[in-house]
């Protein structure tokens, strides 16, 4: 129970065969969380996240804005269940092309046993273009996780999770489709004596929409370091990315920081 604020930001290059975007500040994030009782709601937005946007047909970056923003609440029940619900809210402009999704959505998990975890969701998406007819979809979602010891000492904690969005087309130009999109997350984390040390594994997988096209794959690899306790913490990441489409590929070398406090 109690209230916890946090935020971080991530530092880095991104670099291919003939280009190299200059290190420079990616995005800022901020998150709260406000659990007076068996009801939890979370507050989480980016803010200037400036990256460069990878085209794989030219090999070459382009400038590219990501925004998001998400309201989540969660109602526990007695320890073993949980359901939520959410509304999240995206906007990326790329080469001045400008997408915004609008969504919402619900999940449910259970607690098998003292450690395991089960959960499932779904988040009815809705796509607006500039005089573009809107696109709608369903985004599903479902994970599975353990979680072992003393959270404000020593503790292991291990999640896998996976994502769909549907194919949906609208019409023959870029802006009237919405590829197919994987993503598999595994998580882990070790903490001894307030000591964390956690591994992540992210690959999203785009997929063709043409028969001659090939998929697109982004593999990315986070290793983190740092310190936590129930009131603080303080976590240093590393992330190497790799993406790829057919013979074309590029690379990303980023760094974060996050710091947290809670209250009671």
């Amino acid at each position: 129970m109690g209230t916890s604020v946090g935020g971080g930001g991530n530092y880095g290059s991104q670099t291919d065969k003939d280009q190299k975007v200059i290190e420079h500040q990616f995005d800022n994030y901020g998150i709260l969380v406000f659990q007076p009782t068996h009801v939890t709601t979370e507050l989480y937005a980016t803010f200037d996240d400036n990256q460069a946007q990878w085209d794989s047909t030219s090999d070459l970056f382009y400038p590219y804005k990501h925004q998001e923003q998400r309201l989540n609440l969660a109602v526990r029940g007695e320890g073993r269940v949980s359901v939520g619900l959410g509304a999240v809210r995206r906007s990326w402009d790329n080469r001045g092309l400008l997408r915004q999704h609008k969504g919402f959505g619900g999940s449910f998990g259970v607690r098998i046993g003292d450690g395991m975890y089960l959960a499932a969701g779904m988040n009815r998406i809705t796509e607006e273009v500039a005089e573009h007819e809107d696109k709608q979809w369903n985004e599903f979602l479902a994970g599975i996780g353990f979680a072992y010891g003393d959270p404000d000492s020593s503790m292991f904690r291990f999640e896998a999770s996976m994502a769909r969005v549907p194919e949906v087309i609208k019409g023959t130009v870029l802006a009237d489709i919405n590829q197919a999109q994987t993503e598999q997350v595994t998580d882990l984390e070790i903490l001894l004596y307030r000591i964390l040390f956690s591994a992540k594994n992210k690959v999203t997988k785009t997929l063709a929409t043409l028969p001659d096209q090939a998929d697109q794959e982004l593999t990315q690899v986070r290793y983190g370091f740092g310190y936590r306790r129930l009131g603080f913490s303080w976590i240093f990441y590393q992330t190497r990315g790799v993406e790829g489409q057919g013979d074309n590929k590029h690379e990303q070398l980023y760094y974060k920081t996050t710091v947290g406090f809670g209250f009671l």
